[in-house]
């Protein structure tokens, strides 16, 4: 009896650990991609975009709306509502991208639609 009682939150935890991103998983992912890409510009000094990537000052808002699983069984396509700050702008829009988990968490990829 003690042994089932000490396996039953082990097996919450594991059980909370697959399906699809939450809004925060997402939104993490989405974070982790615009940071990576902003180190990669300025490593590059390729920063003559029409808007710079200095100019994200981050999210305001942001909210998962839906998503399905991708065919390959490898991850999901996830649409997903957002508000950012962008060169002094608040600019609201929706965006869709393919959301990975991995060991090192979930992963995107922006710009991407359906399955």
């Amino acid at each position: 009896m003690l042994r089932a009682f000490l396996l039953f939150p082990l097996l919450l935890a594991l059980t909370g650990c697959s399906g699809e991103p939450s809004a925060k998983d997402m939104e993490k992912a989405v974070d982790r991609l615009i940071s990576e890409t902003i180190a990669l510009t300025r490593q590059t000094g390729t920063e003559g975009t029409p808007v710079q990537v200095k100019d994200f000052e981050g999210f305001d808002g942001f909210s998962k709306i839906a998503c399905a699983e991708l065919a390959d069984d490898r991850g999901y396509s996830c649409k997903f509502a957002y508000t950012a700050t962008i060169a002094g702008k608040t600019e609201s829009d929706e965006e869709t991208g393919r959301f990975y988990q991995t060991e090192q968490g979930w992963v995107v990829e922006l710009g991407t639609s359906g399955e």
